[in-house]
């Protein structure tokens, strides 16, 4: 089951933490107004969203329904 864009906003919530947006966006590489909107629920562009998910160390696939297990 693929994760919802609110499941994105809330996990950045909880890596973010204590941090404010602006800290957590500067390790993210987005700007803070874009950090904020996307952990509010708001779809992040496909560069933003990569970046996210890097930053998260979560699998893109997660998120857009695909499989993420790798077939050998």
């Amino acid at each position: 089951m693929a994760l919802t864009i609110d499941d994105f906003g809330r996990l950045l919530a909880k890596k973010r933490g204590s941090r404010g947006v602006r800290a957590a966006a500067l390790d993210a590489g987005v700007s803070p107004a874009t950090y904020s909107r996307v952990e509010n629920g708001h779809m992040p562009d496909l560069q933003t969203f990569a970046n996210l998910c890097k930053w998260l160390d979560r699998d893109p696939r997660e998120f857009l329904g695909m499989e993420t297990n790798e077939a050998s």
